[in-house]
């Protein structure tokens, strides 16, 4: 069980690490103001669910998981390519949505894989899922 858990936390925090970089990355695009304050929300939400992941692998010994320096950079060039000369809101929402799916993706299938995970660590899963789903819902007005 705690190495599923262990796993399932580390996944949310990447996750997290990953969606803040790009929404770091976005702000130097010039976005309407609405969508840039929707980013700047979501990109505090994200935070806040890290710090929880955070929390619960130091609860079980764990140092906290950081994208390494290869998936950082990966994620760098896909949104600077997908955002190159096309800098506009329904690109932005674009890129955040396949984002939202990903994480989406990836959250729902270790969940789905390791039903013996700790409660708190589904709970910050399901938490994470219900809030992708909520930032794609608002990303739909940009396109």
């Amino acid at each position: 069980m705690e190495e599923n858990t262990v796993k399932l936390l580390e996944e949310i925090q990447l996750g997290c690490f990953m969606a803040e970089n790009t929404f770091d990355q976005l702000e130097e695009y010039e976005l309407r103001e609405s969508l840039e304050e929707l980013l700047q929300k979501y990109r505090k939400k994200h935070g806040e669910i890290r710090k929880e992941a955070s929390e619960l692998l130091h609860q079980h010994g764990e140092q906290d998981k950081k994208p390494g320096p290869m998936a950082e950079a990966m994620s760098w060039i896909t949104t600077e390519m997908r955002m190159m000369g096309k800098n506009n809101g329904a690109q932005a929402a674009k890129l955040m949505m396949n984002g939202c799916n990903m994480g989406i993706q990836t959250i729902s299938e270790k969940l789905n894989d390791m039903p013996d995970v700790s409660k708190e660590a589904q709970a910050l899963g399901r938490k994470l899922i219900k809030m992708e789903e909520e930032l794609m819902a608002e990303m739909k007005q940009f396109l």
